[in-house]
């Protein structure tokens, strides 16, 4: 269950998932129906409610001399809507972009990256700036844009990414300057992924218990410690 579930109902997510991604592009309703995500009777409730609010536009209409024209009606965000800069946050922190990456992230990269944040986004190009710090096992490329590729295929991310993958060390010297250390700190910054705790105390933990074992059986063979 995503965290805009409650506020939010599935065919809502996918229609502002889709206009969100580019709002100055008009698209189809088809372009989110098609997904076989949503009801269609409750994708076309959601549809009629978000254009009666005004959350949602009708696109251009058939220029002069087109009356014929059977394309389809088209829709695109409302820009100038009161509640537009929330509702946009609110997808880019939820449905359109943390989650399925945040989940993509922990599943198939959990060895490797200790932490993952979307620094901003692209509004005018459609992409979100990401940035992935790994640990000694650095995530191999290919199967990082493979993984990413199959995330816009499946639908679940219409926005396009710029993907900056650090080590450690790197991420510690950089996030000192600019312009990274205005982009961690910047409204727009999403932390994705968290340092573990638990991995971070995996090389102190083990030396710790063999400390104790040594002294355990120097204590038995009466050996100085």
């Amino acid at each position: 269950m995503g965290s805009a579930d409650f506020l939010l109902s599935l065919e809502v997510q996918e229609l502002l998932k889709t206009a969100y991604a580019r709002p100055a592009e008009p698209f189809a309703a088809s372009e989110v129906s098609k997904a076989g995500r949503v009801d269609p009777a409750a994708f076309e409730l959601a549809l009629e409610h978000l254009l009666a609010q005004r959350v949602l536009l009708t696109g251009p209409a058939p220029k002069d001399g087109d009356e014929g024209d059977t394309r389809p009606a088209t829709y695109q965000a409302n820009t100038d809507f009161i509640f537009y800069p929330e509702l946009r946050r609110m997808a880019l922190k939820s449905f359109a972009a943390a989650e399925p990456l945040r989940q993509m992230l922990r599943t198939k990269f959990r060895r490797a990256v200790r932490q993952a944040w979307i620094l901003g986004e692209n509004v005018a190009a459609g992409t979100v700036s990401v940035l992935v710090v790994h640990g000694e096992q650095m995530p191999e490329p290919d199967e990082l844009d493979a993984a990413l590729r199959k995330l816009l295929k499946s639908g679940r991310m219409r926005m396009h990414l710029e993907v900056q993958v650090l080590s450690e060390a790197a991420f510690r010297r950089q996030r000192q300057v600019e312009p990274l250390r205005s982009q961690l700190s910047g409204e727009g910054c999403i932390e994705l992924v968290a340092p573990d705790k638990a991995q971070a105390d995996a090389g102190t933990a083990p030396r710790g218990l063999l400390a104790r074992a040594r002294h355990r059986l120097a204590a038995l063979s009466g050996r100085p410690r």
